[in-house]
């Protein structure tokens, strides 16, 4: 790996706290609807009929990826 050969360590990542989401309860339609009218690349929303955790967002072939937790 990067480093091992001069001894040197990689810097560990740090996490920037950037904000808050709403996670509303909303159908994964409505939360597509809402990541293509504006720019940011997720969404975090209740799903209305599961209650679950999820997270909509844009995938590099244009495609929406959804996680659900």
């Amino acid at each position: 790996e990067e480093g091992e050969a001069t001894g040197e360590s990689l810097p560990t990542p740090q996490i920037i706290r950037c904000g808050s989401v709403n996670s509303k309860p909303r159908t994964p339609e409505d939360a597509a609807l809402e990541l293509e009218a504006s720019d940011k690349p997720f969404v975090v929303f209740r799903d209305m009929k599961t209650e679950s955790l999820c997270i909509l967002y844009r995938m590099k072939d244009g495609n929406l990826g959804l996680i659900e937790h």
